[in-house]
């Protein structure tokens, strides 16, 4: 076996650990994860880009929310809307989870998933309000796919969105929070049903 095979295998071991952790702590969450790193593969299938760079996302993907294990489970689960100041304290999963992958020497490619995948388009998102193509290509993926999970599966707060109304929802918010290019490609992947 070679020895970035041995590495890539270490890796998954570590991977399934947090996410056994963060299942525990919230299912959602871990769904949500799982979710998001098997659209973010398909995608980058689609996309045509290396083998490497599809496992890198897969890694990403299930990595991205993986800061919420610092949340409150209370914010977390909370059935109604969030205050502002709870609100703010979720927005730092983002630097949150980028601490706990610090020590485990994710390929660049995966911690970019987790550091730019609530960055905007337009300049508007966060932590570091980039816009357009200043984000790497793998966070408008995760951007994307983070999204359209979130859309789809059932929330403690919400029932799930159709699939139409889903699409409906990236294809209004392309150009500002998501990447028109990337947006069409998705929506016609969602819609030859190759996800």
């Amino acid at each position: 076996m070679y020895k970035a095979d041995v590495l890539r295998g270490r890796i998954w071991k570590r991977i399934w650990h947090l996410l056994k952790i963060l299942e525990m702590k919230d299912e959602y969450t871990c769904l949500h994860c799982k979710n998001t790193a098997q659209y973010s593969m398909a995608f980058a299938k689609e996309l045509k880009l290396s083998n490497d760079q599809i496992n890198d996302l897969h890694i990403g993907g299930c990595l991205h929310d993986i800061g919420k294990l610092f949340l409150p489970t209370d914010i977390l689960q909370k059935p109604t809307a969030l205050t502002t100041n709870e609100c703010k304290h979720v927005k730092n999963h983002v630097l949150y989870g980028l601490n706990i992958v610090e020590i485990y020497k994710l390929p660049p490619i995966a911690i970019n998933c987790i550091k730019y995948h609530h960055e905007r388009w337009d300049g508007l998102g966060y932590p570091f309000q980039l816009t357009g193509n200043d984000t790497p290509l793998e966070g408008r993926i995760l951007q994307i796919t983070d999204a359209f999970s979130a859309m789809t599966v059932k929330r403690i707060y919400r029932e799930p969105l159709s699939l139409n109304n889903s699409l409906s929802e990236l294809e209004q918010n392309s150009g500002t929070q998501f990447d028109p290019e990337l947006v069409n490609i998705f929506v016609n992947i969602i819609k030859r049903r190759k996800l």
